[in-house]
């Protein structure tokens, strides 16, 4: 039996100067792009646009490219080796994998909650000074009396948001897609080729609906 969801259906723009220029980046040798200046259409089963506003999930779906930046963080950052994991066996591949998603989703929380008292996107938060910061923190909660414990707490979201350890906003980019290697289905990166970068503009800013 086939199942009927109901959707909710968005269309919007982008700013005309915007669209002009990414209509210039070069596409793949064996697809073509979206044509920019067209009008965009998201799907989504967020029915409520008082709980989710039309804006807040265009916004939020140009970012979906950044897994690739959790995966680095899991991969690089919070494993600190190089070498691949160090189980034998299928059974332990996945207890070590489940322990280091975990572990993943443990840290970001702890950021997701700092970067909400500070009213700062998450984004603007250190994942490298957060694993140091955890560390310590680790070692303290650890020592302190029980009645110190919410106060530890505090100091230690204070600390995941330092203002000297904050990271610059995200700079609005549209990179061509080209590589390096000869064999491929994009073209190979040239001179002629370079990024389009919008300064003081975020996505946000670009969007007409």
């Amino acid at each position: 039996m086939w199942e009927i969801h109901t959707v909710r259906i968005i269309e919007y723009r982008l700013e005309p100067s915007v669209a002009r220029e990414l209509a210039d980046l070069p596409t793949s040798r064996t697809s073509d792009r979206a044509n920019p200046s067209k009008v965009h259409r998201l799907v989504t089963t967020l029915l409520d646009p008082q709980q989710a506003p039309a804006l807040d999930l265009i916004c939020l779906y140009h970012e979906r490219w950044e897994i690739e930046l959790a995966i680095k963080e899991m991969k690089i950052h919070q494993r600190l080796s190089p070498q691949p994991l160090r189980s034998k066996t299928p059974e332990f591949i996945y207890q070590e994998l489940y322990g280091l998603v975990m572990a993943h989703y443990a840290i970001r929380a702890w950021m997701h909650e700092a970067a909400l008292q500070g009213d700062l996107d998450p984004d603007r938060l250190s994942f490298t000074h957060a694993l140091q910061t955890l560390d310590t923190a680790f070692y303290e909660f650890s020592i302190v009396a029980k009645e110190e414990l919410p106060r530890q707490q505090e100091r230690l979201l204070a600390n995941l948001r330092n203002p000297k350890e904050l990271l610059s906003p995200r700079r609005l980019r549209f990179c061509p897609r080209v590589v390096k290697g000869l064999s491929s289905a994009f073209y190979r990166q040239q001179d002629k080729y370079h990024s389009v970068c919008f300064k003081n503009t975020t996505f946000r800013d670009i969007i007409l609906i």
